[in-house]
């Protein structure tokens, strides 16, 4: 055989190989490009995810507060109506007056007592709602003569439903001594719950109260 034919043959494999790299090259392109769309687009939706939960949990908590003050600074919040009295000023999608549980303000999937605490109140069938902006809460009952304990869920049935990352337990502390060693007046992360859930819960609650 000639030198031409064999020449003819190399450059025929050096053509094939070489297509078969630029294919291989041209999908890691594609593969690396659509890995980083993804990953860029689920961090913008995490990172809005974060800031809508911080400024409705911070809604809810200045809504809360600024209740609480005017029913301190008026005498008319008591332990004895403190369940009417918020329910009756806050704007809400839903009521429960009853039993939060039982009346669709909260459901089992958010949790309940036995999820939370050592103890058992029963925060969930206790009176609750469910705001405008799609927050639940609920725990209008108070176990105290100068604070109550209320569960906030910032995205209400959608998950994680766990406290530190989508719910928070707070003390609210409306009588005229302290709770927990904090000014009358203010609301603060509540204790009592398992585990490390007291260290999840006391971390998201400080990060939302302290950010602008």
């Amino acid at each position: 055989m000639s030198d031409a034919f064999f020449s003819s043959e190399m450059d025929e494999h050096r053509s094939r190989k070489g297509n078969s790299l630029r294919w291989i090259f041209f999908i890691l392109f594609i593969t690396i490009t659509v890995f980083i769309i993804v990953s860029i687009n689920s961090l913008v939706d995490g990172y809005q995810n974060h800031q809508k939960r911080s400024a409705v949990f911070k809604d809810v908590i200045s809504t809360l507060s600024n209740i609480q003050a005017e029913g301190m600074r008026t005498n008319r919040l008591t332990q004895a109506n403190f369940s009417s009295y918020f329910l009756g000023r806050l704007i809400t999608s839903r009521e429960c007056v009853n039993n939060a549980l039982k009346e669709g303000c909260w459901i089992s999937t958010q949790g309940s007592a036995q999820d939370w605490f050592d103890q058992v109140p029963a925060e969930e069938a206790e009176p609750g709602l469910i705001m405008m902006n799609g927050a639940s809460i609920t725990g209008f009952t108070p176990h105290g003569q100068y604070e109550n304990s209320l569960f906030i869920d910032w995205n209400g049935v959608a998950g994680p439903n766990k406290v530190g990352q989508d719910q928070l337990y707070v003390d609210m502390c409306f009588g005229d001594e302290d709770c927990q060693g904090q000014t009358p007046g203010t609301i603060i992360p509540a204790l009592g719950i398992k585990g490390r859930g007291i260290e999840a819960n006391q971390k998201l609650f400080y990060e939302i109260v302290t950010r602008h």
